[in-house]
């Protein structure tokens, strides 16, 4: 079993997503990303993106309602794609995709939010290392 990093386990129970939602929202992720025919490391950098945002969101106590992790991990892997995908994805593909493959409508509007939420929370420093 994977354990919480310090920092999840003191937040209200309202604020905690459970490891069955995470474990959810990476197999759609993942789901997502062979539905694209993205690489592996476009795979490996959304989940990394998804993860530290929930870290760094939780470190700030702001809330994470679970039908916005539908929107987060469309938006995750469309930021990992723009750093390891040879062509620059595109939302209304994406959101098209996600439809197509889970039956759940997330507005072009709706990730591009979410997207400015990532990059401000991440203070636009993605100088992360690479999955591989």
């Amino acid at each position: 079993m994977i354990s919480q990093p310090s920092g999840f386990s003191n937040k209200p129970e309202s604020m905690v997503i459970q490891q069955s939602d995470r474990s959810q929202a990476i197999q759609d992720l993942i789901e997502l990303q062979d539905f694209r025919d993205y690489y592996l490391e476009t795979q490996l950098l959304a989940v990394k993106i998804f993860d530290r945002y929930l870290y760094l969101i939780y470190e700030e106590k702001l809330p994470v309602k679970i039908p916005n992790l539908h929107i987060l991990v469309c938006t995750c892997l469309l930021i990992a794609a723009k750093f390891e995908q040879p062509k620059k994805p595109d939302f209304i593909n994406m959101t098209n995709a996600y439809k197509e493959l889970k039956g759940i409508v997330i507005l072009k509007e709706d990730l591009i939010k979410m997207e400015k939420r990532i990059l401000t929370q991440f203070g636009f420093d993605f100088n992360l290392p690479n999955p591989i």
